[in-house]
């Protein structure tokens, strides 16, 4: 993996490298376009120079053709000796001159150099007469090959007036050597070579031999190279315009043509395009030049920069690195990356507030780690303790539940007992009532009064060994639901506790935050039922108060029974002992009748209500123990409860010491 250093190195160095070459690029290209401009523009006034050149020497032949003509018309001499002698001495003064002669509409012709034509010769048909004679001026002639001189020579004609018409046409052969030595020798630039042409776009001078004229054949500039110069023809450089194009030796040049005002003639030049770039060829070592010292400064500028740039931020990666590892101790040696003011430092300051929070995070929960562990083993402890208090509950609510049961049992026998003793008390109320019936037949049926007296004695004490298991019964019962209360009592107190347990369980639940959640759930069942617990406790102990009451009414009522019935025996013995001599007491034994009739008569009351008490308590003894036996399934539930709760409580154990564990893996 390539560093951030080299990285920006590289990264400099291209952008370096990228903007001097753009730059040489384009300082090329302007250059080019300059030296281009500037040698096109040299090399279009050099063939406007020589245009001028050759036009002032083709205009000297035409002043020295306008003098001739002159010297024609005025004199008005055209015999044949003085003509001859004439050009005789214009042809010493003109060296380039090699031929003078004159032809006349006559057919007359007569030569500077005594040639003498034959009689067929008619001069009005030669080029340069019928040429002249349209134009009416002078005229240039193509040129060509002199035989005899083996010189390329061009003809200056011009006609003769007289009267104002055409008498005839003055000519003269010129050698073009110094035309043809001048354009050849003209080297605007290096490598550069010029050509002539004539009026007809034929080539006068050129360089290479094919192009040249020969004997009567001209070349054309539009019929070489398969035309690929016939844009020559119409080329005008005079507003420095140019041709590009490849030439007869495949190479790529520029070239320029200037017409020759006098003639139409025209000369140009064509230079290699490789000159005109030998001036930027400085330029472009200029420009590697400056490229490769710009590339070291910039490869030497970078490496400064990269290690400026790149040192903070590979500070930064190792505190990170360090970070990553869990690795939160302070360190010295980072202090100086909170001084850089740029982005670096804006980093390194935000990594090292974030290692800071971070180790306090790590610092709070380990200390919430070791408080949640130390609260859950407190909650797991309190929560064993819990179900064992509520087994204990369990245990005694089902012996209470077999002990109301049992109650309900003793009751309901109470109950037939009492039915029993009812019809008892019905017969003793009848007797008594027949005894007071036959009292006054007492001294008659005394031995049926003492038979009767003693069955009743009898029945006395059955009844009175009745009342006394009965107020066993009572006192049995009474017993039983002192202890039911006292059951109850734990019941509540025990109710209490798992509620406050509950309540303390919710609280830390919330403490634990989302951990907590699902314990917080089960504490606040507990705690409902904990509630519901103490409310169905309270139920209970109000019905067990109801019972104490109408079993304390019963004892005392069953403590009156048996007092009256103790009372009612004493009367029957002394009714024994007194029997023997009722004849005598009669009255007295009807009076003691009459109390005993009472007595009866309020025994037989009291035991309607002794029965609706003993119903009562049967019936309350039968609520006692369903009640007792939804105590005994709603304290099995809350069992099971606590032990979901102290499963929780395990679980939250364990989570809490592996979280433990994970923040014991920070350093700080």
């Amino acid at each position: 993996m390539k560093s951030i250093k080299s990285k920006i190195v590289t990264i400099i160095a291209i952008v370096c490298v990228v903007s001097v070459a753009l730059c040489s690029s384009i300082s090329y290209y302007f250059s080019y376009k300059a030296i281009m401009a500037e040698s096109t523009n040299k090399v279009s006034m050099a063939s406007q120079k020589y245009s001028e050149m050759i036009n002032g020497w083709l205009l000297t032949k035409a002043k020295l053709m306008d003098s001739m003509a002159v010297d024609f018309e005025y004199n008005n001499k055209y015999d044949q000796k003085y003509i001859y002698s004439y050009f005789q001495s214009q042809l010493k003064d003109n060296k380039d001159v090699i031929g003078m002669y004159v032809g006349f509409e006559d057919k007359k012709f007569i030569s500077g150099n005594g040639w003498i034509p034959t009689k067929d010769y008619d001069c009005r048909q030669r080029d340069w007469y019928k040429e002249a004679v349209k134009k009416d001026g002078i005229i240039y002639s193509a040129p060509y090959i002199d035989k005899k001189f083996n010189s390329m020579v061009i003809t200056v004609a011009k006609p003769i007036r007289k009267d104002g018409k055409i008498i005839g046409v003055v000519g003269m052969d010129v050698v073009v050597d110094y035309l043809k030595t001048l354009v050849q020798k003209a080297t605007p630039v290096k490598n550069s070579y010029g050509f002539l042409l004539d009026s007809n776009n034929d080539f006068i001078v050129h360089p290479n031999k094919e192009f040249q004229p020969k004997d009567e054949k001209v070349i054309n500039v539009s019929k070489i190279m398969d035309g690929k110069l016939k844009d020559l023809a119409q080329l005008d450089s005079s507003n420095n315009k140019v041709l590009k194009s490849k030439d007869y030796d495949n190479k790529e040049k520029i070239f320029t043509r200037s017409k020759i005002p006098s003639s139409n003639w025209s000369v140009g030049f064509s230079v290699p395009v490789e000159e005109f770039k030998k001036p930027l060829n400085n330029i472009i070592i200029g420009f590697l030049s400056v490229i490769a010292i710009s590339l070291v400064a910039a490869v030497i500028f970078a490496l400064y920069a990269g290690k400026k740039i790149s040192d903070p931020i590979l500070k930064i990666t190792e505190l990170v690195n360090e970070t990553k590892d869990l690795d939160l101790t302070s360190r010295n040696n980072y202090e100086t990356i909170a001084l850089y003011k740029d982005e670096t430092g804006v980093i390194g300051r935000a990594v090292i507030d974030l290692r800071e929070e971070l180790k306090n995070i790590v610092e709070e929960l380990k200390k919430s780690s070791k408080d949640v562990l130390k609260y859950s083993e407190i909650v797991n402890g309190a929560t064993d303790e819990t179900v064992q208090s509520i087994e204990a509950i369990s245990t005694t609510v089902d012996e209470l539940a077999k002990g109301s049961v049992d109650q309900a049992k003793d009751a309901q026998n109470g109950s037939e007992k009492l039915f029993s003793l009812a019809e008892e008390i019905k017969i003793t109320h009848n007797s008594t009532n027949l005894v007071k019936t036959y009292s006054l037949e007492t001294k008659e049926n005394s031995q049926n009064g003492i038979l009767s007296m003693e069955e009743t004695i009898d029945k006395f004490k059955e009844n009175n060994r009745v009342n006394k298991e009965l107020g066993r019964n009572v006192e049995m019962l009474s017993s039983k639901s002192g202890s039911i209360g006292e059951i109850i009592n734990s019941i509540q107190s025990i109710a209490e506790q798992t509620n406050l347990l509950a309540l303390n369980a919710a609280i830390e639940a919330a403490r634990a935050g989302e951990a907590g959640k699902g314990f917080a759930v089960v504490a606040e069942e507990i705690r409902k039922l904990a509630e519901q617990t103490s409310i169905s406790t309270k139920e209970i102990e109000n019905i067990v108060r109801e019972i104490q009451f109408e079993i304390d009414n019963t004892k005392n009522n069953m403590d009156l029974s048996e007092k009256v019935v103790g009372e009612v025996n004493d009367a029957m013995k002394i009714s024994k002992k007194s029997f023997d001599i009722i004849t005598k007491s009669i009255v007295d034994i009807i009076n003691q009748i009459e109390i005993l009739v009472e007595n009866v008569n309020k025994v037989d009351s009291d035991k309607e209500e002794v029965l609706t008490a003993i119903q009562g308590i049967s019936a309350i003894a039968e609520e006692s123990a369903a009640s007792t036996e939804e105590v005994s399934a709603s304290v099995e539930e809350q069992t099971a409860s606590m032990e979901s709760i102290s499963q929780t409580a395990k679980d939250l154990k364990e989570i809490t010491s592996t979280l433990d564990e994970l923040v014991n893996k920070f350093e700080i």
